[in-house]
């Protein structure tokens, strides 16, 4: 029996990699296994133009629902897959791993993914679509769209809603060049829709926003 990775699976482990705990080095060791195992794994195009990575997934299982099991740790996308009759196999995560998820290292160097150089200097100019939130804190204002210029010392939050989690990184400028030019304040997953929440002033109102705006 072959495992199939569907076209938003494997973007949501290339994202997913990039974090130093252990959900990243699990992406690190299911992309490395399908691609030195061929014979063990179809990669399939599926529908990436739903509301949410999910649906998209759900979609495609409902589809081909005599021929694929789906196996997911997520709650809510489980009991969506069951409606539409679809096989599937849940792996609850264990408290010890959940505890595992949280990420907080003030000594961590990161590229700014969002932000785009011009020039001298750094921008972000994309703060919202369907899956993330940006918001920009500079000299204390909020900025949550528009082209927005990066100062060092500037603040960044970003949520994005992925496959099975809701990722929070919070990231201080610390230059203007293309590549590490950020430090990772803090950073954090939630696997719990109804616990997303963080007690930090400033973060608790960016996730309030994310959750509304993305109907969470």
């Amino acid at each position: 029996m072959k495992t199939f990775l569907t076209s938003v699976t494997i973007k949501e482990l290339g994202e997913m990699q990039k974090f130093k705990d252990v959900d990243g080095k699990d992406a690190r060791y299911i992309l490395s296994l399908a691609a030195e195992n061929p014979e063990n794994f179809d990669m399939v195009l599926i529908d990436e133009t739903l509301e949410n990575p999910d649906a998209c997934i759900v979609q495609y299982c409902a589809t081909n629902k005599e021929n694929v099991i789906l196996l997911t740790s997520d709650k809510e996308m489980a009991l969506n897959a069951r409606m539409y009759s679809v096989p599937v196999q849940y792996f609850r995560q264990t408290q010890e791993k959940l505890d595992n998820k949280v990420v907080s290292n003030k000594s961590k160097i990161r590229t700014l993914r969002p932000a785009n150089k011009l020039g001298e200097q750094l921008f972000i100019s994309s703060f919202e679509n369907s899956m993330q939130s940006i918001r920009l804190i500079s000299d204390g204002i909020e900025y949550n769209n528009g082209v927005k210029e990066l100062k060092v010392g500037d603040d960044v939050l970003i949520a994005t809603n992925k496959i099975d989690c809701i990722t929070f990184a919070h990231y201080r400028v610390i230059s203007l060049q293309e590549e590490n030019n950020c430090e990772l304040i803090y950073s954090r997953r939630f696997y719990d829709y109804s616990d997303l929440r963080l007690s930090e002033g400033m973060y608790k109102s960016f996730i309030k926003d994310f959750k509304h705006s993305h109907n969470l």
